[in-house]
């Protein structure tokens, strides 16, 4: 509970790596840490491998993150500029702001990757990069699942696609803003599309309600 975490570097997590394991973050600051591979500030992983059952089994997920009121800005990582999570980890952020990271790759701000899990509730995602991939604010891969309510994604960057957020999994946004986001390709505020290599039972897409999408910038789809 609160204090500081700053100026740490690592090949993964710059900041704080969870392996299979439950870490629960309320209050304070973690900024300016870096990872030469990925996840400038924290790094979630399941180390699951595919189960027989279906992705709603919570036995399944092994490293769980839960953060509260926390601000995250100034991390560089190649690819998850602030978080990555894998292999069936689950990040939880509540009341936190994301802003002014910088992805070599894909994901500036988060990136959950194959097959994890993460809720975004009162989330601020903004003034983050992914200067050669997409997402510059969030990015899901192919078989995760994101559900945001109230989530603002704002003024990211991205050099692929979804400026502000790329989706190739499950994303479903309740009351959220996606607003002056800019990418170079394809889908300004959202660059969604469905893959034919979705494991389990992940029911991919883009789900969006009550949700204001504006002013972002794109060669193809300015807002989704």
């Amino acid at each position: 509970t609160g204090g500081t975490i700053s100026g740490n570097e690592a090949k993964q997590g710059g900041a704080m790596f969870c392996l299979r394991g439950t870490i629960t973050i309320t209050g304070g600051r973690i900024f300016d840490n870096t990872a030469t591979s990925a996840a400038g500030a924290i790094y979630v992983n399941g180390f699951a491998t595919t189960p027989a059952g279906s992705k709603d089994d919570v036995s399944i997920r092994k490293g769980i993150v839960t953060v509260q009121n926390v601000d995250f800005y100034g991390h560089k990582a190649v690819t998850g500029g602030a978080f990555e999570v894998g292999n069936f980890g689950t990040l939880n952020l509540e009341n936190c702001k994301v802003h002014d990271n910088i992805a070599e790759s894909i994901g500036g701000g988060v990136y959950i990757n194959k097959v994890s899990f993460a809720t975004l509730k009162n989330v601020e995602i903004y003034d983050n990069e992914a200067q050669t991939g997409g997402g510059g604010g969030l990015a899901i891969n192919v078989g995760s699942d994101v559900q945001a309510e109230n989530l603002t994604v704002e003024n990211n960057r991205a050099d692929g696609i979804g400026g502000g957020i790329y989706n190739r999994g499950r994303l479903e946004l309740r009351d959220s803003t996606v607003r002056a986001n800019s990418t170079t390709g394809n889908g300004g505020g959202i660059g969604t599309f469905k893959t034919s290599s979705i494991p389990l039972s992940v029911d991919a897409g883009l789900f969006v309600y009550d949700c204001l999408i504006t002013d972002n910038r794109a060669q193809k789809g300015a807002g989704i």
